[in-house]
């Protein structure tokens, strides 16, 4: 007769398995909401303040109307961005308009809203596809929104989606104003 049985310790159940499944869902899910919150702060830039105001005008068909679509903010220190592109917001365009986006670099104050030729503003004038912008700092750069109506009718756009690089954020944020033009 064998005493190894007789003289082994009782065992008791063990909780620590449970323990520790529950300990590593909870890093599990931590992570995983981690990861959620940085994609989104990386994937949502926020550097030139969203949409609003609103501008109106009656335009000439043929002649183009230049908005303004990014401001200037005394929240945000001197650095540059890169521009990867803009796509406008059509709500409405019965006069056929074409509506482009370019990079205003100006010697002075940016433009708000103008009409005829951005030279007269600009000392440079890009096309927005990858181009840095410099912001709070000279030469004062600005995105413009070119409408340029083709036939009589209206216009409306709300703002743009512009896509750029600021640091380690990279996607598109809603910015610029709502526009009306009514072409004759």
């Amino acid at each position: 007769m064998s005493t190894a049985l007789a003289d082994a310790p009782e065992r008791t159940p063990q909780r620590q398995p449970r323990r520790r499944r529950f300990l590593i869902g909870v890093v599990t899910a931590l992570v995983l909401v981690l990861a959620f919150l940085a994609w989104s702060w990386r994937t949502s830039p926020d550097t030139f303040g969203g949409y609003g105001n609103k501008i109106g005008a009656p335009l000439d068909v043929g002649r183009p109307l230049h908005a303004g679509i990014t401001w200037e903010s005394l929240d945000i220190e001197p650095h540059t961005v890169t521009l990867h592109n803009a796509s406008a917001r059509i709500v409405r365009n019965t006069a056929d308009a074409e509506v482009s986006f370019s990079l205003c670099r100006a010697e002075k104050e940016p433009i708000g809203t103008a009409s005829g030729r951005l030279e007269r503003w600009c000392s440079e004038v890009l096309p927005i596809d990858d181009i840095e912008m410099t912001l709070n700092a000279e030469p004062r750069d600005s995105v413009l929104m070119t409408i340029r109506p083709t036939k009589p009718g209206v216009v409306r756009v709300r703002g743009a989606d512009l896509t750029y690089t600021d640091g380690w954020q990279r996607g598109a944020e809603h910015i610029g104003s709502l526009v009306v033009v009514r072409a004759r």
